[in-house]
């Protein structure tokens, strides 16, 4: 599971850049 995208998922916290 890679946590590096332009396009975080809904499923994510707003504001998540990591």
């Amino acid at each position: 599971m890679e946590l590096n995208t332009e396009e975080a998922p809904e499923e994510w916290s707003p504001g998540v850049d990591q």
